[in-house]
């Protein structure tokens, strides 16, 4: 029995009920739950006193059963083979996601609606209008009368069966508490991830009649305490909604088995037993009476906080737990993916050091390379000198203070006396030495060699000063050299990386 109690959230008053349904299904509590949240107390054997599931209110114990009714052999067999492998566990009641059904229903209500607006036929006279004027005032009040007396009655505040498109609104927005997390629609949202984060979810369905009661159950101290975003059960979803306005609120009305407004559940990520998987699953609802909502509105919002708060110390510490589970997972996760990402940058590393170290040998070996080609290119310029002697003299001073007479061919360019030069310098002493063991480098051409080798002096003028730029021209159109001139040689400030290069 206290296992039932627990789940089902039913009152000391109830105990009898309790007793005499789980004796009905043979102490077979998922039966006794099933018959409870289905049909409340209803129909427990043929004298049985009906009660109602809300169970808010203090009644007397019922007489015992006079009815005994017949077994099903074939049930009890069955029972007992899921005994034999279920070996007693009780589940709960599954809370169902809610289909998108109503929002098709809704798309076919406007189309109709838009339709009939613009119908001009149907817009017409109504042949009600035609009856009214033929039939008898006296006559159609009878047939009303009659038809009052004959037609069926709804109970009050009863889950109507279909919604009422006539009454949407599409914007539902009700006075609620901020200090919770209520949402007014989207139910499938709040549904999944109460669902993957192990959150509580509370549903509270109003119709327009109960719609106040509602307001005053989440705006009480108790309910903002347990479910607000710094309350005992946080973190926890809300959803609050009409269904007199909402046909989403009437389809979750219909999933859940609301049979009265207003309707409160409870709904979590949990089972009765360690050994059952956890799954969205109903913990408490309740179908409040009628007669409970008036004087006594105060007295019912505080039973139903004292059931909730059962529920909720039975089964937060599963939420809980899930929770620092599943924020475990979720550290390992990044933790891994943190590792991953380091594997991935010391890889990328290692690949950018292996380029940079390869670069830096290329580079060292075409630096080498090129070192020997200039050695044999300036070898081979010794008879080059010789083929561009003329008659036009020239003395040069170098930088060492050696002073060089040279006489040079008037078609010679100035870019080629920059060479000349360049070859006195040279030491080729260095080039002789270096001749056998460097021989079997490939030759380089002029051009190759200034493109490769920029001069790292400049040819100067002494008096007046000027600077002999390099060129293409002959030194025969130049006037400074074509008819002779004392030139000075002088070293160009370089960076460390140019003097490297032209050892």
């Amino acid at each position: 029995m206290d296992t039932f109690k627990s789940i089902a959230g039913t009152p000391d008053s109830d105990d009898a009920d309790v007793q005499r349904l789980i004796e009905f299904y043979d102490n077979d509590i998922n039966n006794a739950l099933a018959h409870y949240f289905e049909q409340g107390f209803e129909g427990i054997s043929s004298g049985a006193q009906m009660h109602d599931t809300s169970g808010l209110h203090h009644r007397p114990a019922p007489e015992p059963p006079t009815h005994i009714p017949s077994r099903d052999f074939r049930q009890e067999a069955v029972n007992l083979h899921q005994q034999m492998f279920q070996d007693g566990l009780i589940r709960l009641p599954k809370a169902p996601s809610v289909s998108n059904n109503w929002q098709l229903d809704l798309g076919i209500h406007r189309s109709k609606r838009d339709s009939e607006k613009y119908d001009p036929v149907k817009n017409s006279t109504s042949p009600w209008w035609v009856l009214l004027l033929i039939i008898p005032r006296s006559l159609m009040s009878l047939v009303m009368w009659i038809w009052q007396l004959v037609a069926p009655k709804n109970p009050p505040n009863r889950l109507p069966k279909s919604f009422d498109f006539e009454g949407y609104i599409e914007s539902y927005d009700p006075e609620l508490p901020e200090e919770l997390e209520i949402v007014t629609s989207d139910f499938d949202a709040i549904y999944k991830q109460c669902q993957s984060r192990y959150q509580w979810l509370i549903i509270v369905l109003v119709n327009d009649e109960t719609a106040e009661f509602g307001q005053k159950l989440v705006a009480s101290e108790w309910f903002k305490d347990y479910y607000g975003t710094q309350g005992t059960y946080a973190p926890a979803k809300v959803y609050f909604s009409n269904v007199s306005c909402q046909p989403e609120a009437h389809a979750v009305g219909t999933a859940y088995g609301c049979r009265r407004l207003p309707f409160i559940a409870a709904a979590a990520n949990v089972s009765a037993s360690p050994a059952v998987m956890p799954s969205m699953s109903v913990v408490y609802k309740s179908n409040i009476n009628q007669a409970l909502l008036g004087d006594e509105a105060h007295s019912t919002i505080g039973r139903i906080g004292r059931n909730l708060s059962k529920i909720g110390d039975t089964y937060n510490a599963q939420l809980v737990s899930s929770r620092y589970d599943l924020q475990e997972i979720e550290y390992a996760r990044v933790l891994k993916e943190q590792q991953d990402q380091a594997y991935a940058d010391s890889l990328a590393q290692d690949r950018e050091k292996k380029a940079a170290k390869q670069a830096a040998a290329e580079q060292a070996q075409k630096a080498e390379k090129l070192k020997r080609q200039r050695r044999q290119f300036m070898k081979g310029l010794t008879s080059w000198r010789e083929s561009v002697e003329g008659k036009v003299s020239m003395a040069i001073r170098l930088p060492s203070g050696q002073r060089q007479i040279v006489k040079l061919a008037p078609d010679v360019t100035v870019q080629e006396l920059y060479l000349y030069i360049e070859s006195l310098l040279w030491d080729l002493r260095e080039a002789e030495e270096a001749e056998e063991e460097h021989s079997d480098v490939d030759p380089l051409s002029f051009s190759e060699y200034f493109e490769e080798f920029p001069f790292t002096f400049e040819v100067v003028q002494p008096f007046p000063k000027q600077v002999v730029a390099i060129s293409s021209k002959a030194i025969k159109d130049e006037p400074v050299l074509k008819s002779g001139a004392n030139l000075l040689v002088e070293y160009l400030a370089l960076s460390d990386d140019e003097n490297d290069t032209n050892e």
